[in-house]
């Protein structure tokens, strides 16, 4: 599958829209406060930097919030699948597509 990591530079207000990792993943925020929302029934679950986090396999995330800047470091095995709420896939995105956009 390829693990990958990346830092995310994320200013106050981004998202990332519902997705979940067929992988494990690990971050470490460094700066800021991320809000993770579950799966439909789920509470939200806010960090606050310095944090780490662990995300299980298939771990859907409805929507990952930054209310201030934020920034952190993750290690992925495997992609990120980017999902419509019925849960099926937008993009897939692997260490592949991301070394092939930071080359362009």
């Amino acid at each position: 599958m390829g693990a990958w990591t990346a830092i995310f530079d994320c200013p106050a207000g981004s998202s990332f829209r519902s997705s979940y990792p067929p992988g494990p993943g690990e971050y470490l925020l460094t700066k800021g406060q991320i809000d993770i929302r579950g799966g439909k029934n789920a509470v939200r679950d806010s960090g606050y930097a310095p944090g780490y986090g662990y995300e299980s396999a298939n771990a859907r995330h409805d929507m990952t919030y930054f209310p201030v800047d934020s920034e952190f470091y993750m290690t992925f095995l495997g992609p990120l699948v980017f999902i419509q709420p019925d849960g099926s896939p937008i993009a897939v995105i692997g260490w592949e597509q991301v070394q092939g956009a930071w080359l362009a």
